[in-house]
């Protein structure tokens, strides 16, 4: 491919170094977001990187020794030094410059990386699956789609921030019952998480059928009420399920009663007249429905299967179309398929490596994510079966890489005939990277129903 017709702008990479060289507040600011291979001329890419290397007392003079001391000052050309500083009479619109440079040099990636995709498309390779070849290709995409340095924020800067933080939190009380974090819509839970911090990863855990899904999903909702932008990821259930639990906890008609429709003439005033629906409870469903399609803030994403990147991708478009994303619910970690570079890992390390991806993507975010995860069976061969973090399964590299893992216990659950009285589920916080003290909330679970409240019997979380 002729590299003349690639998309640049040398005025536009003058404009940045020269206003480097001027301001070393727009330096700051322009490190940040720029790197020397943004750069299309290598003169102006070879003055970047002294210029960054330099960090401070950037000026013609110490350019020109440095540039000299690499080797590079006869490539760039006095000249061309001088007349980077001479054509750029001020730093006021450095930041826009660089942000052009950045576009540029996205539109020349993409376009080598459609012509590499063309070449590869028309021979794969014997060792390599069409799959593969979409898979390697989606990831370059998606990583040229969302790349940006990493800013360096001074110690000074950091702590002035921090400052303003605490100054802010001191003039704004919370009260006994407030939470900085986003609200779960559960009082007690709230309490012990001190609400949901952007950024951080939460494990949601239990054995099998103990309502760790039922619950991601209800703290999705609520949080979609309050106004926030949420999105769920449901691997396990598809999204007419998902709505139907919501559907039978707002109206508080079982499931099984909505699939047998209305009450026929003939089954009127038998036994079996309460197994169906009945005109009142039928309009109570739809009032639900109707609820719920009010939450155009709230999408669910229903595949058989994606990977960790995948997961990563949808992510990312839909707080793009969304204006951003206040929460992501995950369900759940054993069904998010490894891909093709780590299907033939071992397991721990294959596991570790999806809460390790959902943490990288509550930080890209700035939203917390929640991801359910099974307990391992362990639990059950103990007389005690409280779980602990040693029960997370897979890898002990969930623990390490959550900021925040929730069980479920419910003693209900492990007798031989629980009955149908609700149970009460007690929460259990066995990591919490801002608060060390073991703590639990309690809750009322009616299962049937998928239905979350206090309980009646208000106890303090400990």
């Amino acid at each position: 491919m002729d590299q003349k017709l690639l998309p640049h702008d040398v005025d536009a990479e003058i404009a940045v170094v020269g206003a480097v060289s001027i301001n070393p507040d727009v330096a700051a600011t322009i490190f940040a977001r720029l790197t020397p291979e943004d750069f299309y001329d290598p003169r102006c890419r070879k003055i970047f990187a002294v210029q960054r290397d330099l960090g401070e007392g950037i000026d013609f003079v110490t350019l020109q020794a440095e540039l000299e001391a690499r080797g590079w000052l006869d490539q760039v050309g006095i000249g061309f030094l001088t007349n980077t500083l001479a054509v750029t009479p001020s730093s006021l619109h450095g930041p826009h410059y660089a942000g052009v440079v950045r576009r540029l040099w996205k539109q020349r990636q993409l376009i080598q990386l459609a012509a590499r995709l063309t070449r590869q498309a028309f021979e794969p390779g014997e060792d390599t699956s069409v799959e593969e070849l979409i898979e390697s290709f989606t990831d370059e995409l998606l990583a040229l789609t969302t790349t940006r340095q990493a800013a360096a924020i001074p110690a000074p800067e950091a702590a002035l921030a921090v400052r303003e933080q605490i100054a802010t939190w001191a003039a704004n009380p919370t009260g006994p019952a407030g939470v900085r974090g986003l609200p779960t819509g559960l009082g007690q839970l709230d309490s012990v998480l001190h609400g949901m911090q952007a950024g951080d990863l939460i494990l949601l855990a239990a054995r099998p059928s103990m309502g760790k899904s039922a619950l991601g999903f209800e703290i999705a909702r609520r949080v979609a009420v309050q106004g926030y932008q949420v999105l769920i990821f449901s691997l396990e259930m598809d999204h007419k399920q998902v709505v139907g639990r919501w559907v039978s906890n707002l109206s508080r008609v079982l499931g099984e009663r909505v699939e047998r429709g209305l009450c026929p003439p003939e089954s009127a005033g038998t036994a079996t007249q309460t197994r169906y629906l009945s005109e009142p409870e039928l309009e109570g469903c739809f009032r639900a429905v109707e609820e719920i399609a009010s939450l155009k803030n709230l999408t669910i994403v229903d595949p058989a299967s994606l990977t960790a990147e995948q997961v990563r991708a949808q992510a990312l478009s839909q707080a793009a179309k969304m204006g951003g994303l206040d929460l992501v619910v995950v369900d759940h970690t054993g069904l998010i398929d490894p891909g093709p570079a780590q299907r033939h890992e071992l397991s721990a390390k294959r596991e570790g490596a999806k809460s390790r991806a959902m943490k990288a993507l509550a930080k890209e975010l700035g939203a917390p994510v929640v991801l359910i995860q099974q307990l391992n069976r362990g639990v059950e061969a103990r007389s005690d079966k409280v779980p602990t973090l040693a029960d997370l399964r897979d890898s002990g590299e969930h623990e390490e890489n959550a900021d925040v893992v929730l069980a479920l216990y419910s003693k209900d659950y492990y007798k031989a005939d629980p009955g149908n009285k609700p149970d009460e589920l007690e929460v259990l916080c066995l990591k919490h990277r801002r608060d060390k003290r073991q703590k639990r909330a309690l809750l009322r679970y009616e299962r049937a129903l998928s239905r979350f409240s206090s309980p009646k019997r208000q106890r303090q979380p400990s």
